[in-house]
């Protein structure tokens, strides 16, 4: 029995063609989506990380910066000669500021404070009721009140004694009020870890440790608000250093980047693999950042191992003021 065009079924190859080519443009808005999807998980993964890690730095900075010259419970009051540094820096432009405060260790207050005895008046050798507190190389302060030094422990020696680096330069007695308490020493900087191949915070304590606190940080950036006047109030902003007036706070930028390169998955940059770096030369980073009064060329740091890197950076800061 002959066939029909009424009983015919199925599509013709024109309607298979459009169906096929609808079909590749539902899958291709889907990928597209899929993808822009994914790029924008990538960007807010890293500002979400850099903000983590822009947190925990700014924490570790404010407290120490915060407690700079702070020397604990005095009991016939506050120290009347305060000769002694309790903050300074260094600047350098291609590797970032350091900045180094001192205090009382906070440790250290929970304890019976020692009483003074000094061996040999304006000597190297003192002798207190215990010294299980301290160990060599530790920085004290040293204060009866009427006079106040900061040494560097040398030795600990038998009988409870301490020698200093060099000799004590005023005379102390023999009361409840001389006492001498452990200062907490610290200096942060920015270091490269070329073992995982990423710019890291670390702090430095009295005895030249140092210990990582916080990845992805690339530069750092301090203005010391001085007094020049005397007034009590800051009058001038200037770059780290041995301050000659008092520091009434800091004004502190921290430049900081994601740990690994934007879209993994793309092609290489420049035909190679170096460092992890992928995607197009228009996806590197070629930006000038200003932290205060700087502009930073991250291309021109030294704790930046390539100028092709593919990272995401971004600039905080804060001001501290410093109460003691």
């Amino acid at each position: 029995m002959p066939l029909t065009h009424k009983n015919s079924r199925g599509f013709t190859l024109v309607e298979l063609l459009v169906s096929l080519v609808l079909g590749l443009i539902v899958l291709g808005g889907v990928a597209a989506v899929m993808n822009n999807s994914k790029k924008n998980y990538e960007v807010q993964d890293y500002r979400s990380r850099m903000q983590e890690n822009a947190r925990f730095a700014l924490q570790f900075l404010t407290y120490d910066i915060r407690m700079a010259g702070y020397t604990g419970y005095l009991a016939c009051g506050s120290v009347s000669s305060s000769s002694w540094q309790f903050i300074w820096g260094a600047t350098s432009p291609n590797d970032g500021d350091t900045i180094t405060t001192q205090y009382v260790s906070l440790d250290y207050l929970t304890t019976t404070l020692p009483a003074l005895a000094v061996d040999v008046n304006s000597g190297p050798i003192i002798t207190l009721n215990d010294t299980s507190s301290f160990a060599e190389e530790d920085y004290v302060i040293i204060t009866d009140c009427a006079n106040t030094e900061v040494k560097q422990i040398k030795h600990i020696l038998s009988g409870n004694r301490l020698q200093f680096e060099t000799n004590l330069t005023n005379s102390y007695t023999v009361t409840n009020q001389t006492q001498v308490r452990r200062l907490q020493r610290r200096t942060y900087q920015v270091f490269y870890n070329t073992t995982r191949s990423i710019p890291v915070l670390i702090r430095i304590d009295a005895q030249g440790n140092k210990e990582e606190l916080v990845e992805g940080i690339e530069f750092l950036r301090f203005l010391f608000a001085e007094d020049s006047n005397g007034n009590g109030l800051p009058n001038s902003y200037v770059a780290p250093h041995t301050p000659s007036n008092p520091v009434k706070g800091v004004k502190l930028a921290l430049l900081t980047r994601s740990i690994s390169n934007y879209n993994p998955g793309a092609s290489a940059v420049g035909g190679n693999n170096q460092g992890g770096q992928f995607g197009t030369s228009a996806d590197v980073d070629n930006s000038t950042y200003t932290l205060l009064d700087q502009t930073v060329d991250p291309a021109t740091l030294t704790v930046t191992n390539s100028t092709a890197l593919r990272v995401k950076r971004q600039v905080y800061q804060t001001t501290i003021k410093i109460r003691n």
